[in-house]
């Protein structure tokens, strides 16, 4: 079974984002797997780092148990929510090399953050990906349905 990676940052606009990835998975009968990056910036010491991060995960999985009552394709397809530190170029370049990918859904806003990642460019991310990237304008809800594709 093929995997399409949806890119979430657990923000509103993002919500149309997964919705049109769900929405592709189930008619694609495809994998989706729902990356959430985040960075993890502390001043403490480790044990500091290693509770903040506890604390953000937490966080992340009951902000996504949100997001999925919200989107019903979710009940009917097989997916995983996976929070990630770092760069979300980075995590996005390393997950697709790991795993059978048949494609990255990505919001607009977040797809133009990659651009300040440590010198990644989208540019430079989608020719090395090798794989479909599609993104998603989140201003407007997404009109066109999986069907009309």
């Amino acid at each position: 079974m093929r995997t399409i990676l949806c890119v979430i940052d657990l923000t509103e606009p993002t919500l149309q984002v997964l919705r049109f990835a769900a929405d592709l998975a189930k008619a694609q009968k495809a994998y989706l797997s729902i990356l959430f990056p985040y960075r993890l910036i502390t001043q403490g010491n480790h044990a500091d780092a290693s509770k903040l991060r506890a604390n953000l995960e937490q966080q992340a999985f009951t902000n996504f148990g949100a997001f999925k009552n919200n989107i019903p394709a979710l009940d009917s397809i097989p997916f995983e929510f996976k929070p990630e530190i770092g760069f979300a170029g980075y995590i996005i370049g390393s997950f697709v090399r790991r795993h059978d990918v048949a494609m990255v859904i990505i919001g607009q806003d977040q797809a133009r953050t990659i651009n300040d990642s440590n010198g990644m460019s989208l540019e430079h991310l989608i020719e090395n990906l090798k794989v479909p990237v599609t993104i998603i304008p989140e201003e407007s809800a997404v009109k066109a349905s999986i069907e009309s594709l």
